[in-house]
């Protein structure tokens, strides 16, 4: 079954519709209890899988805050703060925490193929 995924409008961007096959997500329930009992190819791929479509997610909302620090910067005076960093600062702190968790994202199912191609 396909679903709909839209790209909804980001302070004017263009608007993006198309249709996807939905992922095999995990539900956190899921994510625990395979984290858990994980001893098979299967159950390492799938692992793999959720880590690699989270850091696609993380990956994203770098751009849209990468792309909103850069809004802030051109209209500071729309934004004041008066102690303490600007919006656009806040944008770009909040980019490298989000980078650092992609890249573990990236790297957790980089182990779990690994695991994966050692399983019986």
């Amino acid at each position: 079954m396909k679903r709909m995924v839209a790209v909804m409008i980001l302070l004017g961007t263009a608007v993006a519709i198309w249709a996807v096959e939905p992922v095999n997500t995990l539900t956190k329930s899921e994510l625990k209890s395979l984290i858990q009992t994980a001893k098979t190819p299967e159950d390492h791929m799938k692992l793999a899988n959720y880590y690699r479509a989270e850091a696609m997610r993380l990956e994203a909302e770098v751009r849209d805050h990468e792309e909103m620090a850069g809004l802030y910067d051109k209209n500071p005076a729309g934004h004041p703060i008066p102690k303490g960093q600007t919006l656009g600062t806040h944008c770009r702190n909040l980019v490298k925490d989000i980078t650092d968790e992609a890249k573990e994202a990236t790297e957790m199912a980089t182990m779990h193929e690994e695991m994966a191609k050692g399983a019986k």
